[in-house]
């Protein structure tokens, strides 16, 4: 594991304990107050699934380049989420990851900029990877 996952990993965990399910509450909050679309996009959702099926795409993500295992998965999530399904913009992944960033910072009292390059260095590849799925 290199310093960038061993950075995010640590920073992960502070952020979630001890009330994980309010990391995830918080992250849709800022989420979707971030962009009218995203809210219209969860208007109708059934938010305590969907905090669910967040924490394992964070795992789908974060282990992405390292974990070859994971490939099947991220593919069947870009698929899900890709023009011929769901049809998520682009440029969602965008508002995604950079809401992701402010829960953190808010969440994680050790957070810094070296943090957050570590999250977005991590996070990259997995989110570019989404992004051809997408129109």
């Amino acid at each position: 594991m290199d310093k960038a996952h061993r950075l995010l990993n640590i920073s992960y965990q502070r952020s979630i304990s001890p009330d994980y399910r309010g990391f995830f509450q918080r992250f849709y909050q800022i989420f979707t107050d971030s962009e009218p679309r995203v809210k219209q996009l969860f208007a109708e959702t059934e938010m305590e699934r969907q905090y669910q099926m967040l924490m394992e795409s964070m795992t789908c993500l974060i282990s992405y380049l390292q974990d070859e295992g994971s490939g099947e998965e991220i593919k069947k999530t870009a698929m899900m989420h890709g023009k011929d399904r769901l049809d998520i913009p682009a440029d969602f992944y965008d508002i995604w990851l950079d809401s992701l960033i402010e829960t953190i910072k808010e969440r994680d009292p050790e957070f810094n900029d070296h943090i957050e390059k570590a999250w977005r260095k991590v996070l990259a590849p997995g989110i570019n990877y989404m992004k051809s799925f997408s129109r």
